[in-house]
């Protein structure tokens, strides 16, 4: 498998999982695996991929936290989802 897809295909598994669990739900622990995607994202050189991995992960933890705005997290979500989305076809 080629490491972009198999890259689109574990963000989306992650995404997928984060909103059938419940994004009120969400713990520290779940972050660490958008750190490693935007990690890979950053090596496979898709800036974009990368920033909005980064950006969602610490949306999500200032809101894990008790400090972020959860409608932010949620814009930071959706805009994940559908890149990912628009990169699959």
């Amino acid at each position: 498998m080629e490491p972009i897809t198999w890259l689109m295909q574990q963000t989306s598994a992650w995404a997928e999982e984060w909103l059938l669990r419940g994004m009120n739900q969400l713990k520290l622990d779940d972050l660490n695996p958008l750190e490693q995607l935007a990690e890979q994202a950053a090596r496979l050189q898709l800036g974009l991929m990368s920033e909005l991995l980064a950006q969602l992960e610490h949306e999500a933890r200032q809101v894990v936290l008790g400090g972020g705005e959860e409608e932010k997290m949620m814009m930071s979500y959706a805009r994940l989802v559908q890149y990912v989305e628009l990169a699959g076809r």
